[in-house]
């Protein structure tokens, strides 16, 4: 019997796969090297990425692996990601926030 995915499950799902995409573009990944880094199947990893819910919640660590985004790197230096559980792989595929300018940057407009 296949369960049917919440509103609310459908775009945590959304989020992870744009995330994801974010990563991707930020290192330069295709597709086609991503499926093969993770082992993901590279039809459902462009599916998930053109937005469609895919299942993603077992590969959450191979993901973190293969993008090496930098929130992710080890509360403990002698430790991997293994210790990070599913909610802190989750946000650690996330794009980061903006960075906001400080007094310090300087005005570009000056």
């Amino acid at each position: 019997m296949r369960k049917i995915s919440s509103q609310t499950d459908i775009e945590k799902r959304r989020e992870i796969w744009q995330g994801i995409r974010w990563w991707m573009n930020r290192r330069g990944v295709t597709p086609n090297e991503l499926a093969q880094r993770t082992k993901y199947p590279q039809d459902r990893l462009e599916r998930g990425l053109r937005g469609e819910p895919e299942p993603i919640a077992h590969a959450l660590l191979d993901f973190v692996y293969a993008l090496n985004p930098p929130s992710a790197r080890g509360k403990f230096y002698e430790e991997g990601y293994e210790i990070l559980t599913d909610d802190e792989l989750k946000n650690c595929l996330k794009p980061p926030l903006p960075r906001q300018r400080s007094f310090w940057d300087g005005r570009s407009d000056w």
